[in-house]
C-alpha cells in the first residue's frame, strides 16, 4: 500500500537517512527515560577487618611478570602478524 500511495505521489519515498533519524531519537529517548527512572545508586559500606591487607597468596615478594602475561602477549603479537600477513595476501589474490 505504501508502495502505491509514494508512486501517486502522495507520500515522498522513504530513505536510509530517515529510518537512521528515527532510531537515533527512539534510542535518545530510551537512554533518558533509563536515566531519569534509575534513581541514584548507592555503593556498599565496605567491612574493615576481614581480610589482612596484600594477597595472602604471595609469600612477601613483590608483584613481577611471570610466564603468564608475556606468553599471552606473545601469542597475541603473533596472531595479529599472522591476520595481517593473511590479510596482505588475500588483497594481492583479489586484486589480480
Amino acid at each position: 500500500m505504501l508502495h502505491v500511495l509514494q508512486k501517486r505521489g502522495g507520500l515522498r519515498p522513504s530513505s536510509f537517512a530517515d529510518w537512521f533519524a528515527v532510531a537515533a531519537v527512539a534510542l535518545l529517548q530510551a537512554a533518558l527515560l533509563s536515566v531519569l527512572l534509575a534513581g541514584p545508586i548507592l555503593a556498599q559500606e565496605a567491612s574493615p577487618g576481614l581480610l589482612e591487607p596484600g594477597d595472602p597468596r604471595s609469600e612477601g615478594a613483590a608483584p613481577g611478570l611471570g610466564s603468564g602475561p608475556l606468553f599471552a602477549a606473545l601469542i597475541v603479537v603473533v596472531l595479529g602478524t599472522a591476520a595481517a600477513l593473511v590479510t596482505v595476501a588475500y588483497a594481492r589474490l583479489v586484486r589480480r
